[in-house]
């Protein structure tokens, strides 16, 4: 049976880049008819360190200037204002009912909240920092203390690409990713692409299977026979024109350096599901 979604989830800070990651929710919520729900977090540490007296900032052209606690909850209260806007007009363009709340802490501030129905959408891209680099981005890490299911989005959708989920075998943990990949699929091209290993992508049992549990969605299914070595499994990906990587979380346990940097590579976003 299928958990549509219930609620779309975006969490924010004042160091991610977040264009992309509303307008992947704000598309998803529509789809699956759910709200939209903004969470952007004042940085707790960012705060403790401008609390320290000997603190100081520089800034390109103008020196070494005071960081203050004053400046730096400014700061976070106009891109909160800026975030709470884009957000709103998200909503407004794509019909979905939204929300949003400021929290002080960290992202586990932020996804505590977390429910089997919701799914996170999160921005993939720390800001440019004067035009020179990029703030790691935060949300990769908060990958591991997410129960459910987490997008990381690095582009808006172009219309173009499969959404690529890698199935393992026929099981709950496989049936889960393959019904919410389902879901962001018709929320974008369409397109999506089961990678198995052969035996399974050679076998009736296994199509009548995906059948079954794709019945109902408005998807073009394509079934991809999986290479053995992994170098060659994301080569094809690349290959397939990926334009959303599906998941499971143990691919992430086993092996987040070599995904993140594939996951790089394609300039992809990359689902993961629990």
């Amino acid at each position: 049976m299928s958990r549509r979604i219930e609620r779309v989830v975006v969490p924010f800070d004042a160091a991610t880049e977040s264009l992309a990651a509303i307008e992947t929710a704000a598309r998803l919520a529509a789809c699956a008819k759910a709200t939209l729900h903004g969470i952007f977090i004042e940085d707790e540490e960012l705060l403790h360190v401008a609390a320290l007296p000997f603190t100081r900032q520089l800034s390109p052209g103008v020196g070494v200037q005071p960081f203050t606690v004053e400046d730096t909850e400014l700061h976070l209260k106009a891109a909160a204002g800026r975030t709470r806007r884009e957000l709103i007009a998200a909503a407004r363009r794509h019909g979905v009912d939204a929300s949003f709340e400021v929290v002080r802490g960290g992202p586990q501030a932020a996804l505590s909240g977390i429910s089997e129905h919701d799914i996170v959408v999160a921005g993939a891209r720390g800001r440019p920092i004067a035009r020179h680099f990029r703030v790691e981005c935060r949300w990769w890490s908060s990958v591991e203390i997410t129960s459910g299911r987490f997008l990381l989005a690095r582009r808006e959708s172009d219309g173009r690409g499969p959404v690529i989920v890698l199935l393992r075998d026929s099981g709950p943990e496989s049936a889960r990713l393959l019904d919410i990949a389902a879901q962001v699929a018709e929320a974008d091209s369409g397109e999506l692409t089961a990678v198995c290993p052969p035996v399974l992508a050679q076998s009736a049992q296994f199509r009548e299977w995906l059948a079954q549990q794709l019945a109902g969605f408005r998807v073009n299914l394509r079934v991809e026979a999986a290479p053995e070595a992994s170098a060659m499994l994301y080569d094809r990906i690349g290959e397939l024109g990926c334009r959303v990587l599906a998941v499971e979380a143990a691919v992430i346990e086993r092996g987040a350096g070599e995904l993140r940097a594939h996951v790089e590579r394609f300039a992809c976003d990359v689902l993961i599901v629990r």
